[in-house]
C-alpha cells in the first residue's frame, strides 16, 4: 500500500489528515507528504492504516470489504456468513466488533475457528467475533439467527 492509496481510504472514510495523524502518533504535514507519494516504511503504513480503521465504525469498514471478507471466509471453509449485532442495527461505534454467524465444517475445532477469525481480522482490520452456527448451540444462538443477514 502506498501514500495515494492511504489517502483514498482516508477520504472514503471521511477522515481528516489531522485526526489520522494524531491517532497514528505523527504530525499532519508528515501524513500529507506521505499521501503525496513520499516513500515510507511498512511499519508506518500499518500505523496509518490501523489509525484510520480505529476512527470509524466497523459498519463503514464492512461496506468497503464485504465481498473480500465473504470470499476469505468461504475459501477457508465457512459457509453462509451472516452479520448480526450492532453492525447490523447501525449502533456500532469505533472500537465495536463485527459479529458474524458462520456454518463451519463438522470437524472444525477451536484452532480452526481462531484461524478463520484471524483471517477475517486481517481483511477488515477491526475486531471480528465469529460465532459458529452449531446445532448444539441452537438455543443460545436463537436471537443471533433471528436477526442475522447474509454477508
Amino acid at each position: 500500500m502506498n501514500g495515494p492509496e492511504l489517502r483514498e481510504i482516508r477520504r472514503a472514510f471521511g477522515l481528516t489528515q489531522a485526526e489520522v495523524a494524531r491517532t497514528a502518533g505523527m504530525h499532519q504535514p508528515d501524513l500529507s507528504s506521505i499521501e503525496r507519494g513520499r516513500e515510507l516504511r511498512p511499519r508506518m503504513v500499518d500505523a496509518i492504516h490501523d489509525a484510520m480503521y480505529s476512527l470509524v465504525p466497523p459498519s463503514v469498514v464492512l461496506r468497503r470489504h464485504r465481498e473480500e471478507l465473504r470470499q476469505v471466509l468461504t475459501t477457508m471453509g465457512a459457509r453462509n456468513p451472516r452479520v448480526f449485532g450492532s453492525v447490523l442495527h447501525g449502533t456500532d461505534r469505533p472500537g465495536s466488533d463485527i459479529d458474524i454467524l458462520v456454518e463451519l465444517p463438522a470437524r472444525t475445532g477451536l484452532l480452526g475457528l481462531a484461524e478463520l477469525t484471524a483471517a477475517a481480522r486481517e481483511v477488515v482490520r477491526v475486531p471480528v467475533d465469529l460465532v459458529p452456527d452449531d446445532p448444539r448451540n441452537q438455543q443460545a444462538l436463537a436471537s443471533a439467527k433471528a436477526e442475522a443477514v447474509a454477508l
